[in-house]
């Protein structure tokens, strides 16, 4: 009887420890999830994980732009998307053996003076920026506006453009228009695509084998705000880690023009007002020291349960 007895108290006891232990084996788990979620969340927060990168193809051109009517000059180009800051708009790019042909169309007319930028990573290398093409829209105080470019450039780990010391290599115009019912505003650039000046232009010698980097940065003037697309956060505009990439078609790839029977932007965006605030900044910041306090407090729980 004593040994059938002892049998079950042992039994009991080797039950309730494998209990503690399946428990003791869950709860660490638990905390590992805590830990790895935290982890990932300061990982993207921080900028170590970017977005998936971009690519744009950039098909060869049969016309260049000047007809001035809509959108018919970049029905053969190839596009993205964009939305930042405000702003809702397309980016069409088109090339020849010449030229890169850049139109950046947004939605809705300019809203008091601003400046737009090109940024180009022009060996592909997801480090940094080297050429710059600055656009300016200023009110000419008779209700239209006039603009004015700057090729410019960057030095490596500096997010200060500087102006080039040779002349401006590329032109753009500015268009206001409408179309099927709604105002739009497009810059049109044509950049060569080799220039004398071999360490700040764009230097492709061979499109069908080539690949840049490109992001947009919009600053507005009155209202002291920015905001930049596909580059990192204010004020690093120019790190190019997760650019959109420029793949160039040659002309075997010729696009077929498909004329648009629907305005390429549908949702009217426009301008906010001054509650904006520079991307990446304070909110970027406050979620990385949260998640940091949240990994120092899970690793302090894990290590003095194990200490237990």
């Amino acid at each position: 009887m004593l040994n059938i007895r002892s049998i079950l108290i042992y039994m009991g006891i080797a039950k309730h420890i494998q209990g503690r232990y399946e428990m003791k084996k869950l709860r660490l788990l638990v905390y590992a999830f805590i830990v790895g979620f935290l982890t990932l969340q300061f990982c993207i927060t921080s900028g170590l994980i970017t977005e998936e990168i971009q690519f744009i193809t950039s098909y060869w051109n049969t016309t260049d732009y000047d007809s001035g009517i809509g959108l018919d000059d970049w029905n053969e180009a190839g596009g993205i998307n964009f939305i930042f800051s405000g702003y809702k708009g397309k980016l069409y790019v088109k090339n020849d053996n010449l030229n890169l042909y850049l139109g950046i169309l947004i939605l809705g007319e300019p809203n008091g003076s601003m400046t737009w930028r090109v940024n180009f990573d022009i060996d592909a290398d997801g480090y940094w920026a080297e050429d710059v093409k600055e656009l300016g829209i200023v009110e000419n105080g008779g209700g239209g506006y006039q603009l004015e470019i700057d090729d410019q450039r960057y030095l490596q780990g500096d997010p200060t453009p500087y102006s080039d010391s040779k002349s401006d290599d590329f032109t753009a115009v500015l268009r206001i228009f409408d179309y099927l019912g709604d105002n739009y505003t497009i810059f049109e650039l044509t950049i060569p695509l080799q220039s004398d000046d071999l360490l700040n232009d764009l230097q492709v010698s061979n499109p069908e084998e080539s690949i840049i980097g490109i992001s947009l940065d919009v600053f507005h003037n009155g209202l002291g705000i920015n905001g930049t697309w596909k580059g990192n956060s204010y004020p690093n505009f120019a790190d190019s880690l997760n650019y959109a990439q420029i793949i160039f078609a040659g002309p075997q790839d010729r696009q077929i023009p498909i004329f648009e029977e629907e305005p390429p932007l549908t949702t009217t965006t426009t301008t906010e007002e001054a509650t904006w605030a520079p991307e990446g900044a304070a909110g970027d910041e406050f979620g990385m020291w949260i998640c940091l306090l949240g990994l120092g407090c899970a690793s302090y729980i894990i290590q003095r349960r194990r200490r237990r």
